[in-house]
């Protein structure tokens, strides 16, 4: 819902704050509300989080939720921003000695 809600008010701030892809955030503003919820009960094993792969990620996530300390917070947004920012930036090619 959060997800909605802010890819159909402030596209860019979901790309941002949630680290989804433009694709995404387009695919999900179009749906209805009820939409979400058959996509939640239908294809729920389906759905996956991001940087599922990264469970220090999350980690930090749940650490943060569960204290009041502010910097904790403003850290784990620095690296949630780095990643996403990470993920948006092609990779490119790896020079080799004697390739131009």
């Amino acid at each position: 819902m959060l997800a909605w809600h802010t890819a159909r008010t402030d596209a860019d701030s979901a790309l941002v704050l949630l680290g989804i892809s433009p694709l995404v955030a387009e695919a999900i503003s179009t749906l209805r509300l009820q939409d979400i919820d058959r996509i939640a009960d239908r294809h729920y094993r389906r759905l996956r989080p991001r940087w599922e792969d990264r469970p220090a990620v999350w980690r930090q996530l749940l650490t943060c939720s569960r204290e009041t300390d502010v910097d904790a917070a403003h850290e784990f947004v620095l690296h949630a921003l780095q990643l996403t920012a990470a993920g948006a930036i092609p990779s490119l090619p790896v020079k080799t000695a004697g390739s131009r």
